[in-house]
């Protein structure tokens, strides 16, 4: 059975009203644990949530399972919210926002700050239908850029009470210190000399998506997932499965990087847009061996682009690099790494004082939703690592590849 989704017609959850007499307000938020497998999402105790009975509707209770992947992480970092619903469902009409977190409201309480920061966004009604007896995973990024302790709440947000109409379910708190793991950048740089057009080319051996890039100055971003878009599941996964993680630790053998000049190809195992593939991946650069850490930059927010015509889909991505060595530090010589993470569902550039976060977002989520596997839509997918010496000549970069792994 498939089920469609648009961004304005999105798929929520009826099976969050139950006939209880009990006060919502009387229930105390549970305190979200660490998950890293199914299993160990599976052995949480179930969030209770419950809606006032002054509606007509009669609904059974679902199952409502919350994790969080971790509770310490280094500044820059992020964490990932899991949300496992199951029951019953029927029709309702509802208040929905597309960053919402499945059927909640995320609000962070950010260190030296009293106030709370809401992720939720603009509210709409949108008609919701579900399927009785599907499972459906949401997943929620929380960016966490300073130091010090975050509190995470989840809140459900009562439809009926709308004046008064929110309380806790649960909440989380983590702590950030020290520098991230791994700092990731998208293309970027003076915008005369990045490429403003994008054509797909074809090749004899298939088609591909070729587009003029300028390596990254500065700016660190990371993958972009949409809360109110769920991954249904038919069956759940072995409980020693690891969840989906925001990066993967491991290059994926579905997603090839090799370098030829001044372009950097990648391959892929299945097809995306050819239109704006910048806009599906973040870099990452070494200098003789040593990680190149970008600074945080003021940008303009940035809407993922649109085309008015069919979308062509490609399996191939050749970013032609406008090569800056000065951004990087480099001089002929060097040896220069380069690793690519693929996003699906784009990516976000962090906030930084005086400017709002840059956010591409691709919506791809009608298609993702028609297919019976959305489990294989991953956060993000990790390229191999390509090293090559520097020529000295910013239009052909590569002297001659020493790795690739």
């Amino acid at each position: 059975m498939k089920i469609r989704l648009t961004r304005i017609s999105i798929i929520l959850f009826s099976a969050m009203c139950s006939v209880a007499a009990e006060n919502p307000a009387d229930i105390k938020p549970a305190a979200i644990a660490e998950v890293r497998t199914w299993g160990d999402l599976l052995a949480q105790e179930k969030v209770r949530v419950k809606v006032p009975t002054n509606t007509k509707w009669v609904y059974t209770e679902p199952s409502v399972q919350l994790g969080i992947d971790r509770t310490q992480c280094g500044k820059h970092g992020a964490v990932v919210l899991y949300c496992l619903v199951r029951g019953e469902t029927a029709p309702l009409f509802a208040e929905v926002s597309e960053d919402y977190f499945g059927p909640f409201e995320i609000a962070i309480k950010t260190p030296g700050k009293q106030e709370i920061k809401a992720l939720g966004a603009e509210i709409m009604d949108v008609p919701m239908t579900m399927a009785q007896g599907r499972i459906f995973l949401f997943m929620k990024i929380v960016p966490l850029e300073r130091e010090g302790t975050y509190t995470i709440d989840v809140v459900q947000r009562l439809f009926f009470e709308r004046e008064r109409g929110k309380r806790t379910v649960a909440t989380a708190t983590v702590k950030v210190a020290g520098k991230s793991a791994e700092l990731w950048s998208p293309w970027n740089g003076p915008e005369e000399k990045k490429g403003e057009n994008n054509s797909a080319a074809s090749a004899p051996d298939g088609d591909f998506s070729a587009m003029a890039v300028v390596n990254p100055a500065a700016g660190i971003a990371l993958p972009a997932w949409q809360g109110w878009y769920p991954k249904i599941i038919e069956k759940l996964p072995a409980k020693k499965l690891p969840l989906p993680q925001l990066l993967p630790g491991e290059p994926d053998a579905g997603v090839q990087l090799s370098a030829e000049s001044n372009t950097l190809i990648v391959k892929l195992d299945g097809r995306i847009s050819a239109y704006f593939p910048d806009e599906k991946f973040l870099t990452r650069w070494w200098v003789n061996g040593a990680p190149f850490v970008p600074g945080p930059v003021p940008v303009s927010p940035r809407q993922a682009q649109k085309l008015a015509t069919l979308e062509k889909l490609v399996g191939e991505v050749r970013f032609q690099v406008v090569f800056d060595p000065k951004s990087l530090g480099v001089k002929k010589g060097d040896s220069v790494g380069v690793q690519l993470l693929y996003c699906p569902q784009g990516w976000e550039l962090e906030n930084v004082e005086g400017a709002a976060a840059q956010k591409v977002v691709k919506d791809e989520a009608n298609e993702a939703m028609e297919t019976d596997a959305p489990l294989s839509i991953p956060i993000s997918r990790r390229s191999n690592r390509v090293v090559f010496i520097y020529s000295g000549n910013p239009e052909n970069m590569v002297q001659r590849v020493v790795l690739e792994k």
